[in-house]
This record gives structure tokens, sequence and C-alpha cells, in this order.
């Protein structure tokens, strides 16, 4: 009895009740399944019964070493990126289809090794509190804050690229992929527009969250995306048709207002954040040298009291 106690206390304890019913609460609804079709819905439902179950299936796993050879097969189905060539393999993304059963395994390995081990505060994407769009800002503002204390000037003709496409070209590139549907007649205006909105502007929008648009940028924008609403609506500019006619008949808002929207809503998520997490530490941070002469280039903070200003609105109001 001895012996079992000590043993179930080294890392390598058995599988306790409560650890299967926490995994199995975090584990999601609605999911497509694998070749077993057993739905983790099954589980739930089966209650209290289908945790003894699964904690002694686990344990048996964990003792032997030995899984369900069925949990080794996977269906995949491949993803278009919405871009590239349609006939080529490299333009598809592998989705696996896995059993659930083994998902809530590897859950709970997962939450034990989570346990022992530490992530670097530095690592970002496919971490929790921890996107990519962080990464960014942390990067712009550091370039913001060194380039005004050592005197260099910032290049006008600055662009941000996705995937070494400048910006607006990335949204011409999905645009261009998705034009047979978007410029069909047959196909509603605001379908259309519903389409344009989750498929073309997140493309166009990447990383301006954490982005001080300057005017000139900003116009370039705005007429990159009236010439494809003018498409839309089978118009082109010799019509003279007014923009927001077409805004109004595709149901679509400004790209300079989805900016301003986007830039206050990651200010109130970077406000959020705990103090010691890097998006919050580089607001604080300050970079050794002397300012050069002449007007400071335009930074992401003073664009931030810009559009509070003229939204009349207050720190803690975006917050």
């Amino acid at each position: 009895m001895t012996q079992r106690r000590q043993r179930n206390n080294c890392y390598c304890r058995r599988i306790t009740h409560e650890e299967v019913r926490m995994a199995l609460r975090k584990m999601g609804r609605g999911k497509a399944v694998g070749l077993d079709n057993i739905l983790i819905e099954v589980w739930k439902c089966l209650g209290e019964e289908g945790v003894r179950w699964l904690t002694f299936l686990f344990n048996l796993i964990f003792k032997t070493g030995k899984m369900p050879d069925q949990w080794r097969s996977s269906v995949v189905v491949p993803l278009y990126k919405n871009k590239g060539d349609v006939q080529c393999c490299g333009s598809y993304r592998g989705i696996k289809l896995l059993s659930h059963t083994i998902k809530l395994w590897e859950r709970i390995i997962e939450t034990r090794i989570r346990r022992e081990t530490q992530v670097s505060i530095n690592q970002f994407g496919f971490m929790k509190g921890g996107s990519t769009t962080e990464a960014i800002h942390i990067l712009r503002r550091l370039m913001e804050k060194y380039r005004a204390r050592n005197g260099l000037a910032d290049d006008d003709n600055t662009q941000i690229t996705i995937e070494d496409q400048l910006v607006p070209q990335a949204g011409w590139c999905r645009w261009r992929a998705s034009r047979g549907v978007l410029c069909d007649r047959r196909f509603p205006s605001k379908l259309k527009g519903n389409f344009y909105r989750v498929a073309i502007r997140p493309a166009m929008l990447y990383g301006t969250d954490c982005w001080a648009i300057k005017k000139r940028q900003a116009r370039k924008m705005e007429v990159a995306e009236m010439r494809m609403l003018g498409w839309m609506c089978g118009n082109t500019r010799l019509d003279r048709i007014r923009n927001v006619v077409f805004m109004e008949r595709l149901g679509v808002a400004s790209i300079s207002h989805k900016i301003k929207v986007g830039r206050l809503r990651w200010f109130g998520h970077v406000k959020r954040r705990e103090t010691t997490a890097p998006v919050r530490v580089v607001e604080n941070l300050t970079v050794e040298g002397k300012r050069g002469r002449g007007r400071p280039k335009l930074a992401w903070d003073e664009q931030i009291r810009h559009d509070l200003l003229e939204l009349h609105l207050y720190e803690d109001m975006v917050q």
C-alpha cells in the first residue's frame, strides 16, 4: 500500500477521475468527428459512468504504453488558402479529423506537462493571450522610439507587407481570387458585401491596429476599396456614382473608419493586459539618445490621442 502511494505521488502518477472530469469539461461541442464516430457529447452524456470508464482506459494506456490502433488513423481534409493556383497542392492546408477520445487524452497529458514547464513570455502565436499582433505592436513601438531618439528619418514610402505583398496589394490578391463571385450580377449585393467583409477586408486591415497610418496611406486604401466596391456593383468611375451609394448598397462602412475602430479596440486590449506583459512594458520603455531637430513623426500613442479627441472619448471609456 505504501509503495502504491509513493508511485502515485511521482511525476507518472495514475490519472484521476478529477483530471478526466476537468478535461472533459473543457472540451468543446459540435466538432467534426474522427474515424471512430464517437462524439465528445457521448462521454458528457454518460456522466460519472463515462468518467470512470475513461479513467480506466487512460490508465491502461499509461501503464502499457499502447493505444488503440484506430487512434493512429485520421481523415485529412484539404482547405484552400484563398491564394495561389487551385490545382497546386501547396495552395491547400491539411486539417486532420482525429478521434475526440484521443483529444481528451492529449488534453490530460498536456495539462500535466504545463504544470512542470514554463513558456517564455516572449513566445507569440499559438499561445493564450499572446497573439502575433502583439509582436508586431512591440516591434513597431520599439522602432518608433528608437527613430525618435536617434534622429533617424522615417521613410514616407514605408509600407506594411503581408507575405511580401504590399497593403493594399494583399487585399487585391484576395479580391482577384474571388472576383468570379463578387462580380457576378446573379448574387445579391448584400451577400457580396458580407463576403467582402469576411474574406477581403481582413487582408487589407492586417496589422493596422498598431499602425500610425498616414493620410496618404489612408487615401490609397480608400481608393483601392472603392474600386473594388464599384466593380462589385458593376459600375466604374465613368458612371459618376458617389462612393456613399456603393457603401450603402453593399452594407459596407468606410475602411478608414474601420481602421480607427480597430486601433482603439487594440488600445483597449493593450491597457487591459498585465503590467508585466511585454506589450505593456514596451510602452514604458525609455530609449537613450537625443531627439533630433524638427517635428517628430507621428507615433502610435499620439495617433490614439488624436482618435480619442476626434470621437470625444476618454481612455477609461475605450478600456
